[in-house]
């Protein structure tokens, strides 16, 4: 039988790439284990040597099947040269967040230029993300627990994998496929791991990639629900506390309280174990459904994240379309910290249209809601985003080449010789982005001011990357 690697590209954009692994190899590993493939992972998160440890194994594997995001592709490039370099005729495969996306766009411009003998010609020279695909022998989209089976299929290069419909039917993704013990994270001490329970998430956000992605948006498929079961939850839990010794859990559904039905029975099962919990939540379902507040609470939740992303109203209402406003963030943050819990806001600056004013807003609500924690960010597009994929031609800005809803300008960046990255390094943030009223260097500015003011106004931490502060303790991301 075919025997298959699973490449896992380093991130060293990340402040720290030894906090959480990257479950979707797992997912896939673990899945093509149960239906009978020989298949390995090889883990390269926080190495260095990357280059070298693909060329140990260049001529071990009869397939090279590599995941990533839109940031690792130039370190997957890098390590599929030196693997062609060695084995020239090995077989490689690239899955994952960036292909899927990328090729959900590639879908959606041929159906646009239709066809003809010019369209490859049209494709490649209207987004630069498109070629560098081409030098892996097969792209694959979607999600990898079914997708992987196009891998042994005859086809075109380019090929929908299909998405997953019932969660519950794929095995727990294991751990001890990777030196698991080499991630290091806490929550109030405990000794923790990160979690995904669902898939899909049915909002609109115009800077989140995969908004035009199934595998990213739906949440139903089928008359499934793309949720585990409670008790597949708590299976999982408990395989990683008598594994692993686990005792919390990050939870990275989006978001955990989607579903107000699963949040009641899922809770009541969680109360029967000691474990402590972190994750996201959406503050407008929080808010309609107060007595979450208290169920996630007694479930063993100590800390509540959401994607606060702006201070202003308008743009809240006009381009993040949350269904959500200040005030109601601002009421989210309140019923968590009412209820025992910490809370923790993300924010972003670059939003279609922003002032200096709407910067400020999100500055003040921050101050006002003051939340036990925040992130800053600046808005980064990604394929796979509306601001992304549907952006048009625009000279209105002398140098930027491209605007969403002629408010937000951009150049496309090739993610095969940049690694851009929305969240990374305090002083060393770039913006790709600008408004008509905020330049580029602008946005940086406030993005490293507000930081930093706001950390030394609540005691926090400032940021740093991992290898210039000694682990001892929490590591938040």
């Amino acid at each position: 039988m075919e025997k298959t690697l699973i490449i896992n590209p380093p991130s060293p954009f990340l402040l720290d790439e030894k906090v959480f692994p990257n479950l979707a190899p797992l997912f896939v590993a673990s899945a093509m284990l149960r239906d009978g493939y020989n298949v390995e992972i090889l883990d390269l998160s926080g190495r260095k040597d990357y280059k070298e440890e693909i060329g140990k194994r260049a001529l071990e594997y009869d397939v090279f099947a590599f995941t990533g995001t839109s940031s690792q592709l130039p370190f997957n490039l890098e390590i599929l040269g030196e693997l062609k370099r060695i084995n020239p005729s090995s077989f490689s495969v690239i899955g994952g967040p960036h292909a899927s996306v990328v090729s959900s766009l590639r879908r959606k411009m041929k159906s646009q230029f239709g066809e003809g003998p010019d369209l490859e010609k049209k494709l490649l020279e209207y987004d630069p993300n498109f070629s560098p695909l081409e030098k892996f022998d097969l792209i694959i989209d979607g999600e990898g627990e079914v997708a992987y089976k196009e891998i042994f299929r005859g086809g075109e290069k380019w090929r929908e994998g299909g998405i997953v419909h019932d969660l519950n039917s794929f095995p727990i993704p294991d751990r001890g496929l990777i030196n698991f013990e080499n991630y290091h994270y806490e929550i109030d001490g405990l000794k923790a791991t990160s979690i995904i329970t669902q898939r899909g998430c049915p909002f609109t956000c115009y800077f989140c990639s995969g908004r035009d992605t199934d595998i990213y948006r739906k949440i139903r498929l089928d008359g499934f629900l793309r949720v585990n079961s409670p008790e597949r939850v708590l299976e999982e839990m408990d395989y990683l506390h008598e594994n692993f010794g686990i005792e919390a859990f990050m939870w990275y559904d989006d978001e955990i309280n989607l579903h107000n039905e699963k949040i009641k029975d899922l809770t009541k099962l969680l109360q029967k174990r000691p474990y402590k919990h972190r994750g996201f939540i959406k503050s407008e379902l929080f808010v309609r459904w107060p007595e979450q507040a208290e169920l996630l609470k007694k479930a063993g939740f100590v800390e509540l994240c959401t994607g606060a992303e702006s201070g202003s109203n308008e743009i809240l209402k006009k381009f993040v379309r949350k269904h959500t406003t200040r005030e109601t963030n601002k009421e989210a943050v309140k019923l968590a910290q009412k209820n025992g819990m910490r809370f923790k806001a993300f924010t972003i600056i670059g939003h279609p249209y922003e002032k200096y004013e709407d910067v400020m807003l999100t500055k003040d609500w921050i101050l006002e809601a003051h939340p036990d924690d925040f992130d800053v960010t600046i808005h980064q597009p990604y394929p796979g985003a509306p601001a992304y994929d549907n952006a048009v031609k625009n000279n209105q800005i002398e140098g930027y080449e491209w605007a969403y809803e002629g408010g937000l300008f951009f150049n496309k960046t090739d993610y095969s010789k940049h690694t851009t990255f929305y969240k990374g390094v305090p002083g060393e943030y770039v913006s790709t982005v600008r408004t008509p009223s905020l330049s580029a260097k602008e946005i940086v500015k406030l993005r490293e001011e507000i930081d930093f003011e706001l950390r030394e106004k609540f005691g926090l931490r400032q940021n740093k990357r991992m290898d210039e502060v000694s682990y001892g303790g929490q590591t938040k991301k």
